[in-house]
């Protein structure tokens, strides 16, 4: 099984849920989207 580690540079624990509207974190939603779509890097 693959692993992937996507590192958020100045983003704190709970980043998604409370700061979802920081552009700079829009790529979290992204790499999320692309795994639950099945597109994920292998």
């Amino acid at each position: 099984m693959n692993t992937t580690v996507s590192r958020y540079a100045g983003a704190n624990h709970g980043f998604v849920q409370n700061f979802s509207w920081i552009p700079e974190f829009h790529r979290a939603f992204q790499e999320t989207g692309d795994f639950l779509n099945g597109s994920a890097p292998q």
